[in-house]
């Protein structure tokens, strides 16, 4: 644990805005609350800084997805996420994009939707094995909601 949390600090040292260092250093376990409250901050910065980017290039998909992606995968705001993934998607379809979108939902505990994009984006890259794996993670919340 003690190598991960210092290849991590390496990592968002090098990118304070790197949403998948940000997303394996707020799932990382067995953390004291000073970490998690530094974690939230950086979390925190990041998301402002893709809110500047999407007010800078309003038509460009990219900050619009990493919001999504960072928040979708840790805490805040997912409705804004939710949002933000649905607009990344009006101005640039792919896997990808619905498989940020399937996040998203699926942090808000929105299993149905977040399978249904989950399922849209495996037909849109029917080879990531990543989206095909959360697509079966997504699944078996939904199932076992229903029960």
């Amino acid at each position: 644990m003690k190598k991960q949390t210092e290849l991590l600090e390496l990592g968002i040292a090098a990118d304070p805005t790197d949403a998948d260092v940000l997303i394996a250093m707020f799932r990382l376990p067995n953390q004291d609350a000073a970490y998690r409250k530094r974690v939230k901050e950086l979390i925190d910065k990041a998301a402002e800084k893709f809110r500047s980017d999407i007010n800078e290039f309003p038509d460009e998909a990219a900050g619009y997805n990493q919001f999504a992606w960072l928040i979708g995968n840790t805490e805040g705001n997912f409705d804004e996420a939710i949002q933000f993934s649905h607009k990344s998607i009006e101005i640039r379809r792919a896997g990808g994009y619905l498989d940020t979108l399937g996040h998203c939902y699926y942090g808000k505990g929105d299993y149905e939707n977040a399978v249904k994009y989950q399922r849209e984006a495996a037909k849109l890259d029917p080879h990531s094995q990543a989206i095909s794996r959360q697509l079966k993670v997504f699944q078996k919340a939904l199932d076992a909601q229903k029960k």
